[in-house]
Order: C-alpha cells, then sequence, then structure tokens
C-alpha cells in the first residue's frame, strides 16, 4: 500500500454553514489522520464550535444547513447521513483518534435523549458522585 492509499481518518472540505440568510462558516478545511491532535483556533465568533458541531450534525436543523461542503470519516460521507450513521460514526472517532470521548458520547446521548432523559440522568450522576465522596454540585 502506497501513502497515497491511505484515507484520512478526518477529512473536511470547503465546509460551509449557514443560519437562515447568515453565513458563519465559510469554506473550512482540514484534515485529520489516525493518531494525531487538531486544534480548532480563531476569535470569538470565528466558527470554530459550529464547524465541530457539523462533523457530528449537533447543529439545530433544519435551521442550520450547509450550501457546501464535504465531511468525511475515513473516506464515507456524513453530511445528510441518517442518525444512525453519525451514532457509529461517533463510535468510530472514539476508538480512532484519542481525546473524543467528550464529543462522541455526549452526541450519541444528544441523538437519543429527551429533556426528561437528560434530567434523569443528571440527577443519577448526582448521586453517584455523592456515594464516591466527591462534591455532587
Amino acid at each position: 500500500m502506497q501513502a497515497s492509499d491511505v484515507v484520512p481518518l478526518l477529512e473536511v472540505r470547503d465546509l460551509a454553514v449557514s443560519f437562515g440568510a447568515t453565513t458563519a462558516v465559510k469554506q473550512v478545511s482540514f484534515t485529520l489522520e489516525r493518531g494525531q491532535t487538531l486544534a480548532l483556533v480563531g476569535e470569538s465568533g470565528s466558527g470554530k464550535s459550529v464547524s465541530a458541531l457539523s462533523i457530528l450534525q449537533l447543529l439545530p436543523y433544519p435551521h442550520a444547513r450547509h450550501p457546501g461542503g464535504s465531511i468525511r470519516l475515513r473516506g464515507e460521507e456524513l453530511l445528510g447521513a441518517v442518525p444512525a450513521r453519525l451514532r457509529g460514526a461517533g463510535n468510530q472517532m472514539r476508538h480512532g483518534v484519542s481525546g473524543t470521548d467528550d464529543l462522541a458520547e455526549p452526541a450519541a446521548f444528544h441523538r437519543k435523549a429527551d429533556r426528561r432523559d437528560a434530567v434523569a440522568a443528571q440527577g443519577t450522576r448526582r448521586g453517584t458522585a455523592s456515594g464516591t465522596g466527591l462534591s455532587s454540585y
């Protein structure tokens, strides 16, 4: 296998994000190889969070939309993917990139849980913390 045959773990090309008539992100591109770390750095309001949330499609759709670009995980397009595929993508990212648990697990939780479930889960976490001797908020 040649180096040119290796597919990047995550590849974002010319990503654009709009909210109604407002363009929030315009032509963002980056590539992440397995084992690499990537930091999105920029001024406040420059589109870092919107770009990151676009990877697992956690933006307020349909108000948010992607008028252009591509997000590929191991060569597979994620923009427009069904929710079940995005959960699988979160699992792949968690196993493929160090430190993505903070991104992948909330994404899966967000897709499955309604507000009542989220509140119940928060109460469970608080109870667990009190049993460990840690402050429960």
